[in-house]
């Protein structure tokens, strides 16, 4: 989750069942060169551009609706 003024709240670290360096998923992304923490960077950025696309679009609608 995103606040509004941007800054993003954890409610469960572990989200993923059997997210640690030596899952499938890490190592997924370790044959593709990203090692375990730019994994965690990653997800994190894809998270919040997600939620950023997701208040822009309700924005519109918004506008729409007026």
């Amino acid at each position: 989750m995103v606040r509004a003024d941007g800054s993003p709240v954890v409610l469960e670290v572990n989200t993923l069942p059997g997210m640690t360096e030596t899952s499938l998923l890490p190592k997924a992304a370790a044959a593709a060169g990203m090692n375990f923490a730019q994994l965690c960077q990653r997800m994190v950025e894809l998270a919040l551009s997600r939620n950023e696309k997701s208040k822009m679009q309700n924005e519109k609608t918004a506008e729409c609706a007026v």
